[in-house]
């Protein structure tokens, strides 16, 4: 059992090396540590994981078990930064990214998918709560990045 954990636990490292901007990673790789009592290292993976996503419920749970308390307030943003966030980003040709805005909550719907309501980490940084998945608007660019599965996807705004 021990040389089990042991192999996990440099596997989980290994990920955290090669997929430094998933937050999966890092709360896997908290759950090893904390199996194997290093209960600092284990806090600060997990930390790491739930700033990366807020959305990141398990890794929040995980933290209060250890003792922390995490603050995940949503930013607030204004109505007018959220409108121009609104509208058609290509991912993929024939795969866009829908933005739509009711009031000051922002939803996101890829195509033939359903639509989910997207939370705000910061002005720029959203996150979804159903899925291990974040967005950075980069309106210089006219473009926004979708970060999941350790993947950065661009998306150019068409409409």
């Amino acid at each position: 059992m021990e040389s089990n954990l042991s192999a996990a636990l440099a596997i989980f490292k290994l990920n955290t090396s090669e997929y430094p901007s998933s937050s999966n990673v890092y709360d896997s790789y908290g759950e090893a540590l904390a199996k194997n009592g290093q209960k600092e290292l284990a806090i600060e993976n997990y930390k790491k994981s739930v700033e990366m996503n807020p959305g990141n419920q398990g890794g929040i749970d995980a933290l209060e078990k250890l003792g922390v308390k995490m603050d995940t307030k949503d930013a607030d943003v204004s109505e007018n930064v959220l409108e121009s966030y609104v509208g058609t980003y290509e991912l993929a040709p024939g795969f866009n990214l829908e933005v739509t805005r009711t009031g000051k909550q922002l939803f996101t719907q890829a195509t033939g998918q359903a639509k989910f309501e997207i939370y705000a980490k910061s002005e720029t940084e959203f996150y979804l709560k159903v899925v291990d998945a974040q967005i950075t608007f980069e309106l210089a660019e006219n473009r926004l990045v979708l970060h999941q599965n350790g993947r950065d996807v661009p998306g150019k705004k068409v409409k």
